[in-house]
């Protein structure tokens, strides 16, 4: 079962203890009913710390092996994560790119 979180905003420096990160991934992964199958990113706080998966931020590129699963998140838009009538097709991210 799988969580993807955007809660990496929130108190400053202190974001992961705003959405009570520890403590509720902690049960999530010990004594939920969904326990033996959760997974989750790790976007509830700051750090790359939480998750089971890396999407440490926007564009996440670590630039060499990781010893942990990780995901890229973006969009062709470079400027939005929505549909942005300011873009022009010149502007979009190339295959190459990707």
């Amino acid at each position: 079962e799988l969580i993807w979180s955007d809660g990496d905003d929130g108190a400053d420096d202190k974001r992961d203890e705003y959405w009570n990160a520890p403590e509720f991934l902690a049960w999530y992964a010990t004594n939920s009913t969904v326990a033996e199958t959760a997974i989750w990113n790790d976007r509830w706080g700051t750090n790359c710390r939480h998750g089971a998966f890396f999407t440490c931020h926007d564009r996440y590129q670590p630039g060499k092996l990781m010893d942990k699963k990780w995901e890229n998140a973006l969009t062709p838009d470079p400027h939005s994560w929505a549909f942005n009538r300011r873009t022009n097709g010149t502007q979009y991210l190339s295959v190459e790119y990707f």
